[in-house]
């Protein structure tokens, strides 16, 4: 028998992940400044596109009608 302890860590965030985010090993830079990811400079997914950003670029929330999110996120 398998258990969520036998699958790597990886598959299980990203079958947990929304179907339109993108990999987290497919983003390398911030989408938006391209700046590249690292130990210090982390990824966030954007709700509406799933799109990777940095800190600097993940700060706004919005509601996100298209994607079920009513509230600012």
């Amino acid at each position: 028998m398998v258990t969520v302890l036998d699958i790597p860590l990886g598959l299980v965030k990203d079958a947990a992940r929304p179907v339109h985010w993108v990999p987290d090993h497919k983003i390398l830079h911030c989408h938006n400044c391209r700046k590249e990811f690292s130990v210090k400079l982390s990824k966030h997914h954007c709700q509406a596109c799933g799109q990777g950003f940095c800190d600097e670029w993940s700060h706004d929330r919005w509601a996100v009608p298209s994607r079920s999110r009513d509230h600012p996120v």
